[in-house]
């Protein structure tokens, strides 16, 4: 604690009571530690979701005939994985692999 009062330049608790007070900026600090640790478990829950397709995104570049078998595909994915974004982007079948190259390179 000592070092982080060093850090900071503040006394984070009052010494004069045994019972180990926070001073004022020892609870500004503390609040900002609470919302940090809310932070890392909203984030940590956020990427277990996208692991486990639950939310997210996904972009399918497709052309017109391969539409065709894709749409009732899409259509289970979604019912499967209501939260995940789906885009179908028209394009050449030729330049698929490059207009893929340029959303996500």
């Amino acid at each position: 604690m000592r070092k982080l009062e060093e850090e900071t330049g503040e006394q984070l608790f009052d010494r004069s009571s045994h019972e180990g007070v926070l001073t004022e900026a020892g609870r500004v600090l503390f609040d900002y530690a609470e919302r940090l640790l809310n932070l890392r478990g909203e984030a940590t829950e956020a990427l277990t979701e996208l692991r486990q397709m639950q939310r997210g995104r996904l972009v399918i570049a497709a052309n017109e005939l391969t539409c065709l078998y894709l749409l009732p595909v899409l259509h289970q994915f979604r019912r499967l994985h209501p939260m995940v974004h789906v885009a179908v982007q028209r394009a050449l079948a030729s330049r698929i692999p490059d207009e893929c190259a340029e959303t996500f390179g």
